[in-house]
């Protein structure tokens, strides 16, 4: 037996004695037991560890036992409540048979008067049940039995007791309440006050699938069927199975009505409108309206939201649209807590995806050990699902429109991933410059840097829709709902920071300026569009799709979201309802100034807490060079100097633009990275630490430069130069005017990370080439062959000048002793001790001191404020 079932079993002792486990349901373990004190079998059921963590014992009981009273030939009893040791369980008999899920899998479809008196007979138990002031909650196949040809439902206002004894804290389980099929709109979305009515509708839905072999509603997500639930009516019985009654087929029509005052008012008016042949001709039965009527009737109560999503994961807000009616909700703003696997993830510079109808969000992160994660959120659940083929990843992902898959890119190819075993396929071969919108037709359009392309999903030959001129190039698409009409962002060629938006008739090809500066533009239905700028503010605004013409009407919908490097902001919004999701911060999170020894022991260097970055010893291992950011974010600010033997700190800069230093071989000089005001450049400085010069330009790019390091000899300078956010390249270039760069690293990879050899002679770095990140050394040459360093992962190499080369590795920093020579001699990596510090996957966070003795780090203070993802909901209002 497993250590858990020992333990429960030492906590039972006397009452109970657990023989096998059953199986596992959606809220609880099953085990076979024998009831020690009444002779006889028993199934118990265990409530899973995350649910009881946030009940409690006492409350729990207290709501199970109102349903110990229950009486009823098919309802299955409750013997027994309690806690033991910790655990909460309960008690029933042990019913020989199967269940109705068992049934179906094994026969799809039931004869129609089979499905018929089971049906009834659990109406008959509802209807007791509901006199006695108890909604079951959960009514599905999995909880009927079949006895002896007879139905009993089981878990009868289990569902109830777990939800009232949590409160409002069913969101920190991770788990769900109901079953996405079988559940109705008001438990869908969430409504406080579920009434019988609920169960009629989720048993109208089991009838529907012993009658036709499937439920009302089908999809390939559980946020697909929900959709479906609120927005669709089904399809008549009799479509799928012309010998079902008419009666009958009414009967489970007005039983499947979307708004409960539409239903039967109870389950014995269900009950009997299956008994009598003429109900199909009373008043008003749904079966026989039109479909485009059942259509509007079921959009015009179907607005959703998540009502501040539960604090923002526990489900679905539903409201009700009556046209012109309807008043409007109010705007729900909150944060979500970004974690995957219960760690703490960072969010720093993380494109954002969120799905059509805004259940789900996509975003990509680092786990502690430096892997690149993509990972989906679906909001109502707060379930997560890690996209664990894509340990290299390019671009923004973006969600299919029916939520069937996720698209994303790894170096080099666009992939697509489906949902609920579909597996992952490759594309096409695509530069890293691209981004892309997922379309209801099955088709994929992308714009690249050079054209927007268009490809089936499920695999083909693009087809060019439109090629740029040289002056400008088109990204981020969105389509408008009927899908002929792009939503772009234009981007000027040699200024990508002034943005503008336009509209790209798909029929015509043409391109059509909107005549507003922004970014990330959305149609939020028909009439709304939502822009965001790169100062950090979202609007929506009047707009006319016919004419392309956008209001007067601007409206602030939010500010403080936080850009990109190129100003685009951080964000993404739902085309069908405007819910958004958006970073904010700058990543000037306050961080501490740490000094480490080779035991791991830290302590401060400075007593205050800065935004700290990038700490490098000087060459005499005295002094600490490190940047402080500054408003704008991590690349700005200034550089300081950090003095060990007091504590003190000197500031180097005042510019605000300069940051990540390095030093000089003569301790008197830093080469610094600066980003030049409003140009798309990146440049390295040299500049005298004690301030008797100015800073003096070493070399200029057009694209990002974001680390460098000059050689021993500071004739030359080594530097990481960014040609996209996957795929940076390591080159080398001469001070003197006119000099060419050098590659030494270039490939379709991403190599970073930069550290010189203690003779200048050698470089090491990381390199996601292996499908992971891993470190490697080269000559500073440009043909250097390469020899790698770690195994099983490694980043943030560090140097020292007594041949030792350090790594990370997750939370652990790691050894080598390299030997340089023609072949260099390189030994087995060496666990050195654990670093809880601040990490990135691009350049160390950390440094080692020239005689290897000791390491400084930066870690963030506890309490500090820094990027923070935010859910925006009810923020858009419909424009009439």
């Amino acid at each position: 037996m497993s250590q858990q079932t020992d333990r429960l079993n030492t906590a039972l002792a006397g009452r109970y004695r657990i023989e096998r486990h059953l199986g596992e349901g959606g809220m609880a373990s099953v085990y076979l037991c024998e009831d020690l004190r009444h002779k006889r079998k028993v199934a118990l059921k265990l409530l899973k560890p995350e649910l009881a963590a946030v009940l409690g014992a006492d409350r729990f009981v207290q709501e199970i036992t109102t349903t110990a009273s229950l009486q009823h030939p098919h309802i299955l009893p409750l013997f027994d409540s309690g806690t033991a040791d910790g655990f909460l369980f309960y008690v029933m008999p042990l019913v020989e048979g199967e269940t109705l899920r068992e049934r179906l899998n094994r026969e799809t479809q039931l004869a129609i008067d089979e499905a018929l008196r089971i049906a009834r007979e659990v109406l008959d138990a509802l209807q007791y049940a509901h006199e006695h002031g108890i909604v079951h909650r959960d009514v599905k196949p999995e909880n009927i039995l079949l006895h002896g040809g007879h139905a009993m439902v089981a878990d009868f206002g289990i569902a109830l007791a777990v939800s009232a004894a949590a409160g409002g804290r069913m969101t920190e389980t991770g788990l769900s309440l109901g079953t996405p099929h079988y559940m109705s709109p008001e438990q869908a979305t969430a409504e406080k006050e579920i009434t019988a009515r609920s169960d009629v509708y989720s048993l109208g839905s089991v009838l529907y699938e012993m009658l036709t072999g499937e439920p009302p509603h089908m999809g390939n997500a559980a946020q697909q069927i929900i959709m479906k639930i609120i927005t669709e009516p089904a399809k008549p019985v009799t479509a799928l199975r012309k010998s079902v009654p008419p009666n009958v087929s009414a009967a489970v029509a007005k039983s499947l009505e979307k708004l409960p005052a539409d239903r039967f008012e109870s389950a014995k008016a269900f009950s009997e409108a299956l008994a009598n042949p003429a109900f199909h001709t009373l008043a008003g039965t749904a079966a026989h309206a039109p479909e485009a009527s059942q259509r509007s009737r079921a959009l015009s109560v179907a607005g959703w939201v998540a009502a501040a999503i539960m604090a923002l994961t526990a489900g679905w807000q539903w409201r009700q649209r009556r046209a012109e009616a309807e008043p409007e909700q109010p705007t729900v703003r909150a944060a979500l807590a970004v974690r995957f696997a219960g760690n703490a993830v960072a969010t720093t510079g993380t494109p954002l995806a969120i799905s059509y109808e805004g259940s789900q969000i996509a975003y990509r992160t680092t786990d502690s050990t430096g892997t690149n994660l993509l990972v989906v959120r679906a909001l109502a659940t707060n379930s997560e699902l890690r996209v664990s083929d894509a340990p290299l990843l390019s671009g923004t992902p973006f969600f299919a429109m029916d939520g069937s898959g996720l698209g994303y890119g790894v170096p080099g190819t666009l992939r697509v991933h489906m949902f609920n075993g579909g597996g992952t396929r490759d594309l096409l071969t695509i530069p890293s410059a691209w981004t892309a919108v997922w379309g209801a037709d099955g088709y994929i359009t992308i714009a690249t840097s050079t054209a927007i392309l268009r490809i089936r999903a499920a695999g083909g030959k693009p087809d060019t829709l439109l090629l740029f001129p040289p002056e400008y190039r088109l990204a981020q698409p969105s389509l408008s709902p009927d899908g002929r009409t792009l939503l772009c962002v234009r981007l000027l060629t040699g200024d990508a920071a002034r943005a503008n938006l336009v509209a790209v008739r798909l029929d015509t090809r043409k391109v059509i300026p909107l005549g507003i500066a922004g970014w990330r533009p959305v149609l939020v239905g028909e009439r709304t569009l939502t822009y965001a700028t790169s100062e950090g503010t979202l609007y929506d605004v009047s707009f006319d799709l016919g004419s392309l013409k956008a209001g007067l009407d601007p409206r602030v919908l939010a500010q403080g979201i936080s850009s990109t490097i190129n100003g685009s902001p951080r964000l993404a919004v739902a085309p069908l309802n405007g819910t958004a999701v958006f970073l904010t911060g700058t990543g000037a999170r306050e961080r501490e100034l740490v000094l480490i020894d080779r035991s791991g022991r830290p302590r401060l260097v400075v007593p205050e807490s800065r935004p700290f970055r990038y700490p490098r010893f000087s060459p005499d291992g005295q002094r600490i060079a490190v940047g402080v950011s500054g408003s704008s974010g991590a690349f700005s600010g200034d550089v300081w100097i950090a003095t060990l033997a007091t504590g003190g700190l000197l500031r180097v800069t005042t510019d605000t633009l300069s940051y990540h230093p390095d030093w000089e071989a003569d301790g008197r000089h830093l080469i610094m990275m600066k980003r030049p005001p409003l140009k798309n450049v990146g440049a390295a400085y040299r500049v005298a630490v004690d301030g008797t010069s100015p800073a003096e330009l070493v070399v200029a790019r057009p694209q990002s430069i974001l680390e460098a390091g000059p050689t021993v000899d500071a004739r030359t300078i080594v530097f990481r130069e960014d040609a996209s956010l996957d795929n940076r390249d390591i080159y080398m270039i001469a001070r003197e005017n006119g000099a060419s760069a050098i590659p030494l690293a270039v490939t379709r990879f991403d190599e970073k990370g930069i550290t010189l050899s203690p003779d200048g002679k050698w470089f090491a770095y990381t390199s996601n080439e292996s499908g992971a990140n891993e470190v490697y050394i080269r000559r500073l040459d440009k043909d250097s062959p390469r020899w790698p360093v770690s195994h099983g992962g490694g980043n943030e190499a560090r140097w020292s000048k007594n041949g030792e080369l350090f790594f990370r590795r997750g939370d652990s920093v790691f050894v080598s002793r390299v030997t340089l020579g023609a072949e260099p001699k390189i030994t087995t990596p060496a666990a050195l001790f654990g670093l809880r510090f601040d990490a990135t996957t691009y350049e160390a966070m950390w440094d080692a001191a020239p005689d290897g003795s000791r390491f400084v780090a930066t870690r963030e203070k506890a309490g500090a404020n820094g990027d923070q993802m935010v859910l925006l909901v009810n923020a858009v209002k419909r424009r009439r």
